[in-house]
């Protein structure tokens, strides 16, 4: 049986940290530490979340919708989730107020998570300077505080965007511009600190998802790792936290 304790706010962040259009996630438990991993064709992100747990094992959530709804209609800050086999039900206990949720073999958002997982390792074995065949040719640490104004452009110019980045090395920046000149657009620039990268700098250009993306990294500082048309990679050893983002290819208009 796997068990574990868990603070309610604490969770639902953790949850909403991976996309609010995620259907179900399969979560991890060992020794004290939750993780999970999403994988899709656009991106992956794996996170962790200190928790307390009596047994090491895996809990299937096969409705994350129902489990939110669940969460927001309960006041009680405790939380506890069980299941005995990912296939078995799975039991959210909150105050005096309890939720059954069939689990499932099969949970959709890991469906690239192999896959991806297999490429992870072979791009940290080479200390992450290269993604498949692709050059990760820059590298620096970022300030997040500074990630946030890239987290709501989508707000400012709309969500059908494309988003593109220049990173220099030299420059000492990372600059994030999304929307078009006719309807506006919007510059962010990031400062980097112990940047590695070519001269006259890198771009690669992300779908719409990217602000929203960012804004799952972790508050202090990330490494960031990228090169020419290819992905963005995000990671905080510490907390174990890893994003990556694939660019897209896009026709100008």
């Amino acid at each position: 049986m796997t068990s574990v304790s868990i603070g309610k706010k604490a969770f639902t962040n953790f949850l909403d940290s991976f996309g609010k259009g995620l259907e179900d996630i399969a979560l991890h438990v060992d020794d004290d530490i939750m993780s999970a991993s999403v994988g899709a064709m656009t991106h992956y992100i794996k996170r962790t979340l200190p928790v307390e747990s009596e047994e090491r094992g895996d809990l299937h959530i096969s409705d994350l919708q129902k489990l939110r709804t669940f969460l927001k209609t309960n006041r009680d800050e405790a939380l506890t989730l069980e299941q005995s086999t990912t296939t078995g039900m799975l039991t959210v206990t909150s105050g005096n107020a309890r939720l059954l949720i069939q689990g499932t073999a099969y949970i959709k958002s890991q469906k690239e998570t192999i896959l991806i997982e297999s490429l992870i390792v072979k791009s940290e074995q080479s200390g992450w300077t290269k993604w498949v065949d692709e050059k990760l040719s820059c590298s620096a640490t970022v300030s997040t505080k500074e990630l946030e104004p890239v987290t709501n452009m989508a707000k400012v110019v709309g969500d059908k965007m494309t988003c593109k980045m220049r990173f220099d090395a030299q420059d000492g920046e990372v600059v994030f511009n999304a929307g078009k000149a006719a309807s506006g657009t919007m510059f962010v620039r990031v400062a980097l600190v112990d940047a590695q990268g070519p001269n006259g700098g890198v771009e690669s250009t992300f779908a719409h998802w990217l602000p929203d993306l960012l804004d799952s990294v972790p508050n202090g500082h990330c490494l960031m790792h990228t090169g020419p048309d290819t992905i963005l990679v995000v990671r905080q050893e510490e907390t174990g936290y890893l994003l990556l983002v694939m660019d897209q290819q896009f026709e100008e208009d």
